[in-house]
């Protein structure tokens, strides 16, 4: 999990992953472009790690502060999971991602 206030280097150590696995990332953003653009820029990383997705939801916070992403996700191994949340944590906009 990447929690921008409380940055840890979770490198899955304690956690038994079998892969490739599938879930669904959830993805907040901070509601500073438009919706279209967020996905864009989060679907370039996905792209560019060549890891299968598909968008299913896109929410707006009730107070309109917040906007969530759930992605479908393939990752075929720990390396590309570890690139892939640290690809997401150099980006400001994003507050969350697990």
């Amino acid at each position: 999990m990447l929690n921008k206030d409380n940055i840890q280097d979770q490198d899955f150590r304690d956690e038994e992953i079998v892969f490739p696995v599938s879930y669904v990332l959830k993805v907040i953003v901070t509601q500073n472009m438009t919706p279209e653009r967020h996905s864009q820029l989060i679907e370039e990383i996905l792209l560019r790690k060549k890891i299968p997705y598909r968008f299913e939801n896109t929410k707006l916070s009730k107070e309109g502060t917040y906007l969530s992403f759930s992605i479908f996700i393939t990752l075929i191994n720990r390396l590309q999971m570890k690139e892939l949340y640290g690809d997401l944590r150099s980006l400001p906009w994003i507050k969350l991602a697990l």
